[in-house]
């Protein structure tokens, strides 16, 4: 006989959708049941500041992880941006609820509307990306891989790895001696193809990013 594989128990910290958009309705109604002496209007007006605030908070985290504020330097993680954008998702439910009448349906909704989205997207990536029209930057050999090891510090400032490896990678092939290159959607085309390539591509280290030469062309294909 067979003997029946018990299936894992389901951790304590993972709770299940209907409990989830229970506890956002309940979060939302204590809200509004807090400020039920409010003008309605004036409450939901709040509720969407509310929102806004919470972006404006994530947006100051992310600062603070980056350290672009030369006052304060570093003073999040990036735990703390996330744990931001989880109370914008938190407050932005909670909004929906608030709009609903707190009947528990935001979680129904959402998955309705992100099924959409990614059909949506499905359907159209392939053309929109046809119909896109590439960005072509002309200039001198030194001029192009000076923009794009700028453009690499920014994405790594931005963390955006898989952006920032192909900007240094297109850099590099410049500098041994391609006359065209391509990021993303951008062509890279040296005017001067007889131009000896200049020497070392960024390397992502920390220090103060190359200085625009300036004088390049920005020409875009229809």
């Amino acid at each position: 006989m067979l003997e029946q594989r018990q299936q894992p128990p389901v951790p304590a910290t993972v709770a299940r959708m209907d409990e989830i958009a229970e506890s956002l309705r309940r979060v939302s109604q204590r809200i509004d049941e807090h400020n039920a002496h409010r003008n309605p209007e004036a409450l939901t007006s709040a509720r969407i500041a509310k929102l806004a605030e919470e972006v404006g908070e994530t947006s100051a985290a992310w600062l603070g992880t980056t350290g672009m504020n030369p006052r304060k330097g570093y003073t999040h993680t990036r735990g703390a941006v996330k744990a931001e954008a989880l109370d914008v998702a938190v407050t932005a439910l909670a909004l929906w609820e608030h709009l609903d009448g707190n009947r528990g349906r935001v979680l129904n909704s959402l998955a309705e509307h992100v099924r959409y989205l990614d059909e949506r997207g499905l359907e159209s990536a392939i053309g929109a990306r046809e119909a896109r029209p590439d960005v072509r930057h002309e200039g001198s050999r030194a001029e192009l891989i000076e923009l794009l090891n700028q453009q690499a510090e920014g994405w790594h400032h931005l963390a955006n790895d898989r952006l920032q490896r192909e900007a240094l990678d297109g850099a590099a092939k410049l500098e041994a001696g391609d006359s065209s290159v391509q990021v993303e959607n951008t062509v890279y085309e040296v005017t001067d193809v007889d131009s000896t390539p200049p020497p070392t591509a960024w390397s992502g280290a920390s220090g103060e990013a190359p200085i625009t030469a300036g004088g390049c062309t920005h020409v875009v294909d229809r």
